[in-house]
């Protein structure tokens, strides 16, 4: 299935967050996965159409690093 849609979503590692990025690469969605678990990096690694993201969404340097690295893909 190609992936032509995607999404960021934060807290995606644990709850609603997991939950709805499992949801949405069901659906064919390319996920952005960001967290500031830095367990997240290996939990999606093997997963094509997730890219985790280490992240705080409380500070603006590393939002400005994801949105850089979002916007390489």
């Amino acid at each position: 299935m190609h992936s032509t849609k995607h999404v960021f979503i934060s807290g995606a590692f644990g709850g609603i967050g997991q939950a709805t990025t499992q949801l949405l690469v069901a659906k064919g969605w390319h996920v952005f996965a960001g967290d500031q678990n830095p367990e997240i990096i290996p939990f999606y690694k093997d997963n094509l159409f997730v890219t985790p993201l280490l992240i705080d969404i409380r500070d603006p340097k590393a939002i400005e690093k994801a949105f850089l690295e979002i916007n390489q893909k």
